[in-house]
């Protein structure tokens, strides 16, 4: 057996890192990897005004209201999902009040009526535009039928 270069390890043991790395990475992002789930931002439905009605008050849900401060801001992220329960869903994203991780849930179907009734709305033209791009991503990643 002949012996190998120092070079030629060095070539394997990069190759096996990069495969490693890359394997990583595609673990590291499940819901993106699967196609039954979308992470989104609060803001991705419009203001408060309009999101509530579909997402809740865009304040902490362990709390009884907001912040009388206009200025603070609440990092809430939205999931939408496809083909999954909503027990499963809020398994792989649980709230947890301590690290100030809130989530809520909404059904792909359910998403896309909301964004659908309020693009036609077209009361705003920024909403209007965000709104848009929130439906498209939906489409991109959930995929479906659903028509405009």
């Amino acid at each position: 057996m002949a012996k190998r270069t120092i070079k030629q390890r060095m070539r394997t043991a990069v190759t096996v890192l990069g495969t490693c790395l890359l394997l990583a990475a595609c673990a590291a992002t499940p819901d993106q990897a699967a196609k039954d789930t979308l992470l989104l931002d609060y803001e991705d439905f419009g203001p408060q005004a309009m999101a509530h009605e579909l997402l809740g008050m865009q304040w902490w849900q362990w709390e009884n209201s907001g912040s009388p401060n206009p200025n603070d801001r609440y990092a809430i992220k939205v999931v939408a999902y496809k083909d999954l329960t909503r027990a499963e869903v809020e398994q792989r994203f649980p709230v947890v009040p301590d690290k100030l991780q809130d989530y809520r849930y909404v059904p792909y179907e359910e998403a896309m009526r909301y964004l659908d009734r309020h693009i036609a709305d077209d009361v705003i033209a920024d909403v209007t535009a965000r709104l848009t791009r929130t439906r498209e991503a939906l489409l991109a990643t959930l995929g479906g039928s659903t028509q405009k």
